[in-house]
């Protein structure tokens, strides 16, 4: 990626997510990850398939901790149905990695979750509909405080996780010969989150 189109990207992340830069993209930029970036060999296959051979040891990987937020398997995934996101929450705490990321492979990285994609023209923009929400966050890692971007779930995800697994109980129940009480377990859990 030429410094030009770097350029072009990250001023479209700051307008769509209204960031306000704490810290810049580039050379590189800091990132709290949590979920599965956390593997090397899983967070090194998807980004091969954006091309990159950007592997977890280049992103110099620290262990961290993100206060205030709360880690939930409640996102919609183009990859595994669901995944993993950070939600604001008092008291909470979540412990994940910080990771620099090259301004070079900013824009596969972002493919990678869900916020990018690259139009026939080889242009990078945001996507219509995001997986997740670029937020700047402060984090604790090596021993200070420092600025970082994360990525915070989308809450209406549940929601429709919600209406659709309703929508299977109420056709088990009009069926009346298949159980529903499996829908209704999944629903008291759906509906214990926050």
């Amino acid at each position: 990626m030429n410094e030009e189109a770097i350029k072009e990207l990250t001023q479209k992340l700051i307008t769509k997510f209204e960031l306000k830069r704490k810290q810049s993209f580039i050379p590189a930029s800091v990132w709290f990850s949590y979920g599965s970036n956390l593997d090397a060999s899983y967070f090194e296959e998807k980004m091969r398939k954006y091309c990159s051979k950007l592997t977890l040891s280049d992103t110099h990987p620290s262990r961290a901790t993100l206060r205030g937020f709360r880690l939930m398997l409640d996102n919609r995934s183009s990859g595994h149905v669901l995944a993993y996101a950070i939600h604001r929450q008092e008291g909470e705490c979540v412990r994940g990695i910080t990771q620099e990321i090259p301004s070079a492979e900013l824009a596969n990285f972002l493919r990678m979750e869900g916020i990018v994609k690259r139009t026939e023209t080889g242009r990078y923009e945001v996507m219509k509909n995001p997986s997740y929400k670029i937020i700047e966050i402060d984090v604790e890692a090596d021993g200070a405080t420092k600025p970082a971007f994360s990525l915070e779930g989308m809450r209406p995800r549940l929601r429709e996780l919600n209406q659709y697994v309703e929508a299977c109980k109420k056709g088990a129940q009009a069926w009346s010969i298949i159980d529903s009480t499996p829908f209704s377990e999944d629903l008291k859990w759906l509906r214990s989150k926050p």
